[in-house]
């Protein structure tokens, strides 16, 4: 007769599961913890400790690139594929989340391809480009996916669960008859965030590169085109973040995370009215160029350009009605206008301390300045026929004179914003020099 023990045997405090087609996968499973998942970390709704993509970030040997880049790509054609084997994910890791960063390598690089696409349009230097690259992924990659995921983990913890529990680092252990509410990890709600973030940027840092040309015209066929890109990419995220809660058995009510796509939908329509999202988003995170300070001053001098399109002299310009002595005396002031420029501009220089600048820059600039204002004045007296002693002769006009003045105020003064609005001044002033 066999005598039972009357103490239960002892269970290892950790059990090694392996498989052999996964070698390096092994995981040490607390039984207690694959039971009813009692520790911190489950109670916190896994992050109270470091999610183990992020602790296993550079073990590049124990990534699965070729798994990643399918998921990748289904994420675009077929997004629902990609959340089926998320129970059985569970079952084989005791995690929701993945722990391969793989994912995370492939759309850092996508998006390094993109700020050099990007970078190239813009014709950026390459300092600025790696630059641009480091804000996407650690800004608007990480950091931005963090605080979604925050939020996403909260509202799924808070509204969506079927049997809630308050969030807390100190609850105390259930009883072993009580079954432990299960929980949204916050790993899983990052995880979610980079499944949905994919999608977006093929569209808006790839289809909007491509479409570049045409969306950030005038028109409303364009600002249709770019509004429906911009709706598209965000319809994509909404979607796809349901999805992957809506994997989760233990949640309910996921439906609302379809909510957003009401006001998305409603702004989609009323942009249409004349609101184009794409040129606008263009303008506030494409980097600033010439081209972009032009653009502004025109705009914020509205009345002023409006007045010198219709002035008379653009107009007698353009249809050869133009008088030949009013055209001498617009090159005539010219000329005097840039022997003046030469003056603030040897001035400039004078201001500066730094050597490099006086033994590289300022050579090659007022080279170049004086080789214009020489060409001009030969333009004057070979082409005109206006002889060099009249041209040297002829008097500064008050208004050429006014806005030499104002250069020379802004250098005194050190006001460099004065000194590049002034520029503005310049088409007019000619202007008024001919008429």
């Amino acid at each position: 007769m066999s005598v039972l023990p009357t103490v239960a045997p002892h269970t290892p405090t950790g059990l090694r599961i392996t498989s052999p087609r996964t070698p390096r996968t092994m995981r040490t499973f607390n039984p207690r913890q694959h039971s009813g998942e009692w520790d911190d970390q489950t109670r916190f709704g896994g992050s109270a400790k470091v999610p183990v993509m992020f602790k296993r970030l550079f073990k590049f040997s124990q990534m699965d690139f070729e798994l990643a880049a399918w998921q990748l790509t289904y994420l675009c054609v077929a997004p629902r594929r990609v959340y089926k084997n998320v129970y059985f994910h569970k079952q084989t890791k005791n995690t929701w989340a993945r722990d391969d960063p793989a994912i995370l390598w492939l759309i850092s690089a996508t998006l390094c391809v993109s700020a050099i696409a990007w970078g190239l349009v813009y014709s950026m230097s390459p300092l600025e480009i790696i630059k641009l690259a480091i804000l996407m992924i650690l800004r608007d990659f990480l950091l931005v996916g963090a605080a979604v995921a925050t939020l996403v983990w909260l509202f799924a913890n808070t509204l969506l669960l079927s049997n809630p529990t308050p969030l807390s680092l100190t609850s105390s252990q259930p009883s072993i008859s009580t079954a432990p509410a299960q929980r949204v990890e916050w790993a899983y709600a990052f995880d979610v965030h980079c499944n949905a973030l994919f999608p977006v940027i093929l569209v808006l840092h790839g289809a909007q590169l491509v479409l570049l040309p045409v969306v950030s015209r005038d028109g409303w066929v364009w600002m249709w085109l770019g509004n429906s890109v911009w709706v598209g990419g965000l319809t994509q995220y909404i979607y796809i973040t349901y999805l992957g809660l809506n994997a989760l058995p233990f949640l309910i009510r996921t439906e609302l995370l379809l909510f957003p796509l009401l006001p998305l939908f409603a702004a989609y329509a009323v942009s249409l009215l004349g609101f184009n999202v794409a040129r606008w988003a263009l303008q506030i995170t494409s980097p600033a160029t010439g081209q972009d300070f032009i653009d502004a001053l025109i705009e914020d001098n509205k009345e002023l350009w409006d007045r010198f399109q219709n002035h008379p002299f653009p107009a007698m310009m353009g249809n050869g009605s133009a008088s030949l002595e009013g055209f001498k005396n617009y090159m005539i002031q010219d000329f005097l206008y840039l022997r003046g420029y030469l003056r603030f501009l040897f001035g400039f220089y004078y201001r500066v301390e730094d050597w490099n600048i006086l033994s590289e820059d300022a050579p090659e600039d007022i080279t170049e300045a004086v080789e214009y204002a020489n060409a001009q004045l030969d333009a004057c007296t070979r082409d005109l026929g206006v002889p060099k002693e009249d041209v040297l002769g002829t008097a500064l006009s008050p208004v050429i004179k006014d806005y030499l003045d104002l250069h020379f105020k802004a250098l005194r003064e050190e006001s460099w914003f004065r000194f590049g609005a002034s520029w503005f001044v310049c088409i007019f002033s000619s202007c008024h020099v001919i008429l």
